[in-house]
């Protein structure tokens, strides 16, 4: 009975070693990941801006200017993320240029290792090319399912 015993010990570090490894990071807005996503909106008469931040472990959060407080909110299936991902590495949204806010505007930021890729629209109908309209979509729809 004691060899047992013995076994079962010997396995728990091992266990605990492939559980942890299956817990991915948790990051904050302090602490971002080297790849995430922003969308948002912003300006008008109170030039207010709403931010959705998406990290490729599903994380999201939100930040509201005016407000001294983040929001976080639930988080996307890891799946949906990394797919999101690794569908902007495989665009050619690093090769676009995009920038036409108006009054009131909508934006995306792909910060990808420390480059940072920023779109933004509104300016009377000028509208972003596809890929960049299609990716706030789908992004809105993962963060917003309501």
């Amino acid at each position: 009975m004691r060899i047992k015993s013995l076994r079962a010990l010997a396995i728990l570090p091992v266990l605990m070693l492939a559980l942890s490894s299956c817990v991915s990071n948790r990051y904050s807005l302090d602490e971002k990941p080297q790849s995430y996503i922003i969308v948002g909106s912003g300006g008008g008469f109170t030039n207010l801006v709403a931010s959705t931040y998406v990290y490729p472990n599903g994380q999201v959060f939100e930040t509201q200017t005016f407000v001294d407080s983040t929001i976080t909110r639930p988080n996307i299936k890891r799946k949906d993320a990394r797919r999101l991902f690794k569908d902007l590495e495989a665009s050619n949204l690093k090769e676009l240029k995009f920038s036409q806010p108006g009054n009131i505007y909508l934006f995306l930021t792909y910060v990808d290792e420390g480059q940072k890729y920023y779109f933004s629209w509104g300016a009377g109908g000028k509208l972003p090319p596809k890929e960049i309209s299609e990716f706030y979509i789908r992004i809105s729809e993962l963060t917003n399912p309501e």
